[in-house]
C-alpha cells in the first residue's frame, strides 16, 4: 500500500466508523438489538469495507467501491446461502447473516464516503498505527455477532444445486407432485439445528422494579434451532429412488422472462445414508442421476 492509500485507514470517519461496528456487534445488538443496533452495523461495515479496498487498490478505487457494493448486495441475500452452508457444514466454520433487504439501505453511505481523502504525514508511527487499525478491520469484518451458538454438526443435509428448465408452472409442478402421491409443503423459513457450550437465554425486564434479568432456556436435554429467513422452496417428501427412499428433496421453482427452472438444491439422508455418503462423495452423482430420471423428469 501507498503512504497515501495507508493514511486512509488513519482518517478520523474510518476510526469512528470501525469503532461503531465493533461496539455494535460485540455490545449494542445484545444490550438494545432493535431497528437502529440492526442497521448500525451494515452502515459503519460498508464504509469500512470500501474505504478498506479502496486503501488496498489506490488507483482502482471505483472498481473497489463497486466491488464492495455487489458483494454487500449478494451477502445480503438468499444467493449466499450455499457459500454460507459451505462454511457451516463442510468447514465447520461458523457464518451467519439474516437476509433482510431493507439492509441495503447502507448503500447509500457509499457515495458519502467515497471522496474521502486523507493525506497527513506518514512516519514510522502511523505506518505501524495503519498496520493495527487493518489487522483490527479484518478482525471486525470477519468478526460473527452469534458468538454464542454454532450450526449443529449432526445434520444430515448434502447440498447439490442443480438447475433444470421445465415447462411447467409451479401450480402444475404441484399437480405432479399430487399426481406422484408425493407429500411436500411450500416455504420461506429454514431452521438449522444448534448446540451451544454455555446456557441460551433471554433477558426480562421487570415490569415493577426496571431491572432486567437473563432467564435461562431448559436446552440441557432440549434440541434448539435457529431460525432464518430465505427465498421460498419446496420439500419434497419421502422420494422413491431405485432401493432406497430420499427422506427429504428441497428444491426451488423460478420463473423469469418466460423461462422457468428447478433448482434442486439439497437432499436430507437418513443416518445410514449419510454415513455411506460421508465414506464415498462419489454417491452425490448417483442421488443426482437417480433425482433426474425419477423426480424431474417428471416436472419438466
Amino acid at each position: 500500500m501507498k503512504n497515501k492509500s495507508v493514511s486512509l485507514l488513519l482518517h478520523p470517519l474510518f476510526i469512528v466508523c470501525l469503532g461503531l461496528l465493533l461496539l455494535n456487534d460485540f455490545y449494542l445488538k445484545q444490550q438494545y438489538h432493535n431497528f437502529l443496533t440492526g442497521k448500525l452495523s451494515d452502515f459503519a461495515g460498508l464504509a469500512c469495507f470500501a474505504l478498506f479496498i479502496s486503501a488496498l487498490l489506490p488507483n482502482h478505487k471505483k472498481t473497489a467501491f463497486v466491488s464492495a457494493a455487489l458483494f454487500f448486495a449478494w451477502w445480503k441475500s438468499s444467493l449466499s446461502q450455499p457459500a454460507i452452508n459451505f462454511f457451516n457444514y463442510k468447514l465447520q466454520f461458523p457464518v451467519n447473516r439474516v437476509v433482510d433487504y431493507t439492509d441495503y439501505m447502507a448503500l447509500t453511505v457509499l457515495p458519502m464516503v467515497y471522496k474521502l481523502r486523507h493525506e497527513g504525514c506518514m512516519n514510522f508511527v502511523h505506518k505501524l498505527a495503519a498496520v493495527v487499525v487493518a489487522g483490527v478491520s479484518l478482525f471486525a469484518f470477519c468478526a460473527t455477532t452469534c458468538r454464542g451458538y454454532y450450526p449443529s454438526r449432526m445434520s444430515t443435509e448434502v447440498y447439490m444445486y442443480n438447475s433444470y428448465k421445465t415447462t411447467l408452472t409451479e401450480n402444475q409442478v404441484f399437480k405432479r407432485l399430487d399426481s406422484l402421491k408425493l407429500r411436500y409443503k411450500k416455504d420461506s423459513v429454514k431452521a438449522n439445528e444448534i448446540y451451544t457450550y454455555d446456557s441460551i437465554f433471554y433477558l426480562q425486564k421487570d415490569s415493577v422494579t426496571g431491572i432486567t434479568n437473563r432467564v435461562v432456556l431448559p436446552t440441557k436435554n432440549t434440541v434448539v434451532y435457529a431460525r432464518y429467513k430465505t427465498s421460498p422452496f419446496i420439500e419434497v417428501y419421502n422420494v422413491p429412488a431405485e432401493n432406497e427412499m430420499i427422506p427429504v428433496v428441497t428444491f426451488g421453482y423460478f420463473a423469469r422472462k418466460g423461462k422457468s427452472r428447478i433448482e434442486i438444491s439439497s437432499i436430507t439422508l437418513d443416518s445410514l445414508q449419510y454415513s455411506r455418503y460421508v465414506k464415498e462423495p462419489a454417491l452425490e452423482r448417483r442421488y443426482k442421476k437417480m433425482l433426474e430420471n425419477l423426480l424431474i423428469k417428471q416436472l419438466q
